[in-house]
């Protein structure tokens, strides 16, 4: 617009024989080398962190303010900061434009809205955000790389089939992009990598801000199961989720609705589902329909997440087709082997009910977490059977951090430490010990699938909240046959 405007300036300018034509086109050239200029200073002073910000990155990572108070004091802060750069009578001038442009209405009475400037910016993930904050988009992703050892004992290899050894797995490769759109519809599309197929992850449309419902969503997302289900695979504590994770729904298609109440301290979720495959695909002759339901409570909560008590319970039931079969099978705690070590079989089942306890503590850098997981199945013909694991274990930060529990995921989040590794000038990142014990019953009646109980040390180093190091060793012993021992580790990068 200003380019604009001068050009007509110097245009009429030389017409009325002011100015030549030769100094027309210098006076052009500084000004549009002038613009340029401010553009390029702009930009440079746009990639460094201002003061405001790396005091609000020092306040985030000591958890005196919680991440939604550090998104609104950030975007508050770059508008101060854009104010001040850009003048503050052209941005309000350019506020009063974009305010009466989103008002017009036209005749048949809708409400237009026009295009309005994109802010690009990093936090965790590339985000494009509108002025008005009525559109944004985040790109993301994760890597997970494995290696390891497997050592087991002869009758292990000879009841599994399999010699185990040493080597190497890519755990996890993804990509997303989510957003929301108009306020009130978010969205969100994922897509896993590994293994040299396309899976898909999150698939996804939310209707945001429904009296009572809360949040609508409608898609292929995680059924509301299991407290260590629900936590994100780059946030749990060990290097692969216990084993009764082995008997847990976890995504499908469906309809999901979730909402909080007393401050987020109360959260409920239910959803209906139709069981699919790792491509997102469910249709067929059999039907397999989940009715799920969770509630989680928070009734101690201080200290913006140090200390707290965390309970929780989750129920499934599985409306299946007679016939229907299910099947369970379990793989130690590592995905460097696709070999299952229980395996119940195909069970033709009428329908099955699920249930999950959980519980959690978090005393500052000590934090203790266990859920207990059964599943009852009605066969087809016979007795009623059940199957049934539990794990519990503990954690504790060595440089002082604790686990952040975020209450938007109902699930615990990424570790922020005090001081990210740099290998000069910087900190030494966060680094938390950690010990499990998990444990998993797959035989009953006629049914013999296994049973099995690790124990597992774990050691975790961040680096930062999206780069950690694990290591992992894992004792499995397989009731009746041998032991097993792993040695295994991780490198994982998330944004």
């Amino acid at each position: 617009m200003f380019l604009r405007n001068s050009f007509s300036v110097l245009l009429l300018a030389e017409r009325k024989g002011l100015v030549t034509q030769m100094e027309r086109k210098l006076i052009l050239f500084f000004v549009v080398s002038l613009i340029f200029f401010v553009w390029c200073t702009t930009a440079v002073q746009a990639q460094k962190k201002s003061v405001v910000e790396e005091i609000l990155d020092i306040l985030l990572a000591n958890h005196q303010i919680s991440e939604e108070q550090y998104q609104y004091l950030l975007k508050k802060a770059m508008a101060e900061e854009q104010e001040r750069t850009q003048g503050s009578t052209t941005k309000t001038i350019s506020q009063k434009e974009s305010l009466k442009e989103n008002r017009e209405v036209s005749r048949s009475g809708e409400k237009r809205y026009n295009e309005t400037r994109i802010n690009t910016y990093w936090k965790d993930g590339l985000h494009f955000e509108t002025d008005d904050n009525r559109f944004s988009i985040t790109i993301g992703g994760k890597i997970h790389y494995d290696w390891g050892y497997i050592n087991e004992d002869a009758d292990v290899g000879k009841f599994v089939g399999e010699d185990f050894g040493s080597g190497s797995k890519m755990r996890r490769a993804r990509l997303f992009v989510k957003g929301n759109v108009y306020d009130n519809i978010d969205f969100k599309a994922e897509y896993g990598f590994s293994g040299g197929e396309v899976k898909v992850k999150d698939l996804y449309l939310g209707m945001k801000n429904i009296p009572f419902l809360g949040t609508l969503r409608i898609g292929h997302t995680k059924e509301p199961f299991s407290l260590e289900e629900l936590t994100c695979g780059s946030d749990v504590t060990f290097m692969e989720r216990s084993l009764p994770n082995a008997i847990v729904p976890r995504r499908n298609i469906g309809f999901l609705a979730h909402n909080f109440a007393f401050d987020k301290r109360l959260s409920w979720s239910v959803g209906v589902f139709s069981e699919t495959d790792s491509k997102g695909n469910g249709f067929g002759e059999n039907d397999r329909y989940n009715l799920t339901g969770r509630l989680s409570f928070l009734p101690w909560y201080r200290d913006n997440g140090k200390d707290l008590l965390y309970v929780g319970a989750s129920y499934s039931h599985k409306f299946m087709d007679d016939g229907t079969e299910e099947r369970y099978r379990a793989r130690p705690e590592s995905h460097l082997t696709d070999t299952h070590f229980l395996d119940t079989g195909n069970i033709p089942t009428d329908d099955i009910d699920l249930c999950d306890a959980e519980l959690a503590l978090v005393l500052n850098s000590f934090s203790i977490q266990s859920e207990y997981v059964r599943t009852f199945l009605n066969p087809s013909s016979g007795d009623r059977m059940h199957f049934d694991g539990f794990y519990v274990y503990g954690s504790y930060f060595l440089t002082g951090e604790h686990r952040h529990y975020a209450e938007n995921k109902e699930a615990f989040g990424h570790v922020k430490p005090r001081r990210n590794f740099q290998v000069t000038g910087g900190g030494w990142g966060a680094l938390e010990a950690a010990f499990r014990y998990s444990y998993l019953d797959l035989d009953d009646e006629e049914i013999h699938g296994g049973i099995m109980n690790e124990y597992t040390v774990g050691l975790n180093w961040y680096l930062n909240p999206h780069s950690r190091l694990m290591f992992n060793f894992i004792h499995s012993h397989l009731n009746n046959i041998g032991d097993t021992d792993i040695f295994q580790s991780r490198f994982q990068l998330d944004f």
